[in-house]
């Protein structure tokens, strides 16, 4: 037994005081009669197991809920309010100027506006070019984009119960109905794959 000790490396001292069902001083004293120069490396060891017994067996005091009550303030603050709506408040003119950049027809500006867009329907790279032309993030106008459709102040009053996307149409469909040619609804709705 005792050849088969002396044989052990540092790793497999450390693995089986690890495992000690119930680790204590006598069992790290015993471990440093056997095992001296591995001395340093497993008071360290246990110094670590029993800093973790104590914080897991521990309840919370009144000094740790406040600091983590503070910390969470601190958190809370850090996230912001929420992103600014790109689409808002366009005006005639950045929905022109939008229309050129973007190589697309008013009216599809104008669906864009109204929220009447899919947006998991439109490629991530018109959706990354529109935002940068709002100047605004791609995630700010995501999620513009699902929030329900604008009411019109032409519309009338509703029979029914709004609903969020359900009335929404795909970008290839606003396309079309725009009559944008088909080779360019092609190279819009390919952008970026």
């Amino acid at each position: 037994m005792l050849a088969r000790k002396n044989n052990l490396s540092l790793e497999e001292i450390l693995d089986s005081f690890a495992m000690e069902p119930n680790p204590s001083g006598e069992v790290l004293g015993r471990y440093l009669a056997d095992f001296p120069q591995f001395a340093e490396d497993l008071v360290d060891l246990s110094q670590e197991m029993f800093q973790v017994g104590l914080v897991q067996d521990r309840e919370l005091t009144s000094l740790d809920s406040n600091r983590i009550s503070s910390a969470w303030s601190v958190l809370q603050a850090s996230i912001g309010q929420p992103l600014a709506d790109p689409l808002a408040s366009l005006s005639q003119q950045v929905m022109g100027d939008l229309s050129e950049v973007l190589q697309v027809p008013r009216q599809v500006i104008l669906a864009f506006w109204e929220r009447r867009v899919l947006p998991a329907s439109v490629p991530r790279q018109f959706l990354n070019r529109m935002a940068s032309a709002l100047d605004a993030s791609a995630q700010s106008l995501i999620e513009s984009l699902a929030l329900p459709k604008q009411a019109l102040a032409r519309s009338h009053k509703a029979d029914e119960k709004p609903t969020s996307d359900a009335d929404k149409q795909a970008f290839e469909r606003v396309l079309r109905d725009a009559k944008v040619p088909e080779d360019q609804i092609a190279a819009l709705l390919t952008e970026g794959a």
